[in-house]
């Protein structure tokens, strides 16, 4: 077999072919733009709908979204506190998948409504309550314990 002439210069592309290359580029890009928005969107009204069953619980249970801590934990029967629980748990499980859009707007919200549960939040230590949720609001758990909870 021969060897390649250096001195031969290797054809150059033409235009069509270079407009072509970038328009696939382009179609690329845009095909992938597409796809992030439509996630986005699907987080974004997965995050409402969580948000408005949390809203419609706290509506119907006013008592349980602004709470008598003390009564319902020292009362005889047990119930309400029960249910309590479930509450605040329904509730950290909107956040958990309302976090995911990583809002600013969002995290002040569940800045509030933490704020409203921490006596609960500050007694509840056990690590299979918090596992239940993402690493994030774990964290953000975490962060809110260390700052508001009594050391033993």
């Amino acid at each position: 077999m021969g060897t390649v002439d250096p001195k031969v210069a290797r054809p150059k592309s033409n235009w069509a072919q270079i407009i072509s290359a970038f328009g696939g580029i382009v179609a690329l890009l845009g095909i992938s733009l597409q796809l992030y928005l439509t996630s986005r969107n699907a987080q974004e009204v997965s995050a409402r709908q969580v948000y408005m069953s949390y809203s419609e619980a706290s509506l119907r249970y006013p008592k349980f979204a602004w709470p008598n801590y003390e009564k319902m934990k020292s009362a005889e029967d047990q119930t309400d506190f029960n249910q309590y629980k479930t509450f605040v748990g329904h509730m950290l499980f909107a956040y958990d998948e309302i976090l995911k859009i990583n809002e600013p707007d969002w995290r002040d919200a569940f800045d509030y409504d933490l704020s409203i549960h921490m006596k609960y939040l500050c007694d509840e230590n056990d690590p299979r309550f918090y596992k239940m949720f993402y690493k994030r609001t774990r964290d953000l758990l975490a962060e809110e314990k260390k700052a508001h909870c009594q050391k033993g």
